[in-house]
């Protein structure tokens, strides 16, 4: 138990910062290609959509998998 324990405190971390790590190269990738293809317009509206639409799918999930029902 103790050794799963270890395992564990070490993994889950390293697996937050690859996952950081990869969407932020993600992101990267994604906005620099938009800027190349439509100039800045697009990665404006691309920037404004994660804005709007990130919380209004976490309120949603939030509303549907938080019923007290």
């Amino acid at each position: 138990m103790e050794k799963q324990r270890f395992n564990l405190a070490i993994l889950i971390p390293l697996l937050a910062i690859v996952l950081v790590a990869t969407l932020a190269i993600v992101l990267g990738i994604t906005f620099t290609q938009i800027y190349h293809s439509t100039g800045e317009i697009g990665v404006i509206i691309i920037g404004m959509s994660i804005v709007i639409l990130i919380p209004v799918f976490a309120y949603l999930a939030e509303k549907k998998f938080n019923s007290t029902n």
